[in-house]
């Protein structure tokens, strides 16, 4: 059975009961205070600003918090959202503020409207439940880690244009990325661990499906690690094509400012109205001020290429 809200959404099964929150208001604390109970230690951690992943066995229930990345498609940046999970011996409720884990939202919108869902995932134990979410959650980081790689292998193909003025700032964009995914990726292993401490409230994950999950978490690392050093290396690649380009613009200038330099003294000295200057009365004398300048210009700029300067 499920009975829903407009941030709260309540499926039973039995004896169990999933709640759902996608909200974190006043109103949605208190239904937590008044319902189960949960210490104001718990719940102040619930609102933002964003809490530091945690897993906190008390006496008859275990509080979770996981930090988890979404793509913001208005930013087109992955940012990180807060998810909570409060799981006893015969509740399980979850806190998801504006349900940006979508696999979250979409298990519990199942379990809402199938009958055979719902009976499927809540006639286990609330720890089964969670460790079943926490799966799909993981699982649905890879999809998102596809999209970076993807990206990635856009910035290699870019990072020899030179057209492309935007590259840094692509760069900088994917590392922000991979970096949110870190942070929020941080501590799985650690909160996974923390639950199948001795003396957990709620029980103890099998060993297969503990080991099944930390290796997901495992492999996620693994990759944003591959990610991370690879974007580091296209950084810095980026950083020295940008100077070795810059180098050769300056010395072009130089070249260019060093065959300019005889040519505007030639000129000066023959254009002082002086008795002493040369070809002052010859009707040739432009010509052959002229023709001594190419000559030096040419000069120079042989000397310059031979010296493979330009």
């Amino acid at each position: 059975m499920a009975k829903e809200g407009r941030s709260i959404v309540e499926i039973t099964q039995g004896r169990s009961v999933w709640l759902h929150l996608s909200a974190t208001g006043p109103k949605e604390l208190d239904v937590l205070r008044r319902r189960f109970r949960f210490p104001e230690r718990d719940l102040r951690d619930i609102p933002p600003p964003t809490q530091r992943p945690k897993a906190v066995l008390r006496d008859d229930y275990v509080f979770i918090i996981l930090l988890f990345p979404y793509f913001d498609r208005a930013k087109k940046e992955v940012q990180i959202t807060e998810a909570d999970f409060f799981v006893g011996k015969d509740y399980f409720v979850t806190v998801n503020q504006g349900n940006r884990v979508r696999v979250l939202t979409e298990t519990v919108e199942q379990c809402a409207g199938d009958p055979a869902e719902r009976r499927t995932r809540l006639s286990t134990t609330p720890l089964q439940v969670f460790t079943y979410v926490l799966g799909e959650m993981l699982s649905d980081v890879f999809p998102m880690l596809v999209h970076i790689g993807e990206d990635i292998d856009n910035l290699e193909r870019d990072l020899f244009d030179a057209q492309n003025t935007r590259l840094i700032h692509d760069i900088l964009r994917v590392k922000t990325n991979v970096t949110n995914c870190r942070r929020a990726m941080l501590a799985y292993k650690h909160v996974i661990e923390r639950i199948n401490m001795h003396g957990s409230p709620v029980g103890k994950i099998p060993d297969a499906e503990q080991h099944r999950l930390l290796d997901m978490a495992k492999e996620i690392w693994n990759l944003l690690e591959n990610h991370k050093e690879t974007l580091d290396a296209l950084q810095e690649t980026n950083i020295a094509l940008i100077s070795m380009r810059t180098n050769e613009v300056m010395r072009t200038l130089t070249v260019f400012s060093v065959i300019l330099l005889p040519l505007t003294l030639i000129s000066g000295l023959f254009g002082m109205n002086t008795e002493f200057a040369p070809f002052l009365h010859s009707p040739y004398g432009f010509w052959i001020v002229l023709g001594l300048m190419s000559c030096v210009a040419a000069a120079l700029a042989v000397y310059f290429r031979k010296r493979r300067w330009f």
